[in-house]
């Protein structure tokens, strides 16, 4: 199948994702011009600039755009300024929320390129992150650190459901196995979240 990868943090592409996996890889970091790499990385971590998820989307909105990715079947997107300003400011902090209202205009605009570019009508889209935070850290068991939020729209999700269970991270794995039409490998710890799954 045909898979992409934008991401603002470059370890995702670089580490995470295996060498045998043919997919079409963006980090800011790593793929633009020499000059802008370096002034990129110069904002970012000297003057504390929040800049990788601009390029991120802009990037990602060209790709979408572009007719010989019209066969892509799965596609990753990260962005990272939530987490920057949750360590740089505090988890919860008034920078923290307005740069989620920045994300939010974000995500309406990847959202926005793929309705343009017809993909609505068969795409499954979730959105979460990875974990919460206290303070300007995380990596501790709290409630404010372990439990995130999930939402899912499109093909086969009951409109306005909620999830009443126990749903964790890896179980997106194989809610994204079943929109490919995939089987979900019986040793997968990964569960299949159905009580949102719309009855055919």
């Amino acid at each position: 199948i045909k898979m992409a990868s934008y991401v603002a943090w470059e370890p995702i592409n670089t580490g995470m994702i295996e060498l045998s996996v043919k997919a079409d890889l963006y980090a800011p970091p790593t793929h633009e011009d020499m000059f802008l790499r370096w002034w990129l990385r110069f904002k970012h971590h000297v003057l504390k600039s929040s800049i990788y998820d601009n390029y991120v989307v802009s990037r990602l909105v060209e790709y979408i755009h572009n007719p010989e990715n019209i066969n892509v079947e799965l596609l990753f997107i990260h962005l990272t300024d939530v987490d920057e300003h949750g360590h740089g400011y505090g988890f919860g902090s008034q920078p923290y929320l307005d740069q989620i209202k920045i994300m939010d205009s974000q995500i309406a605009t990847i959202l926005k390129a793929i309705e343009e570019a017809g993909w609505n009508d068969d795409s499954l889209i979730m959105m979460t992150t990875d974990h919460g935070g206290v303070g300007k850290g995380h990596g501790g068991s709290s409630d404010q650190e372990v439990n995130v939020f999930l939402a899912v729209r499109g093909v086969g999700i009951e409109p306005n459901s909620k999830i009443e269970s126990d749903v964790k991270n890896m179980d997106c794995a194989a809610l994204a196995l079943y929109a490919l039409g995939k089987d979900i490998p019986e040793w997968f710890d990964a569960k299949l979240p159905t009580e949102f799954l719309r009855s055919s």
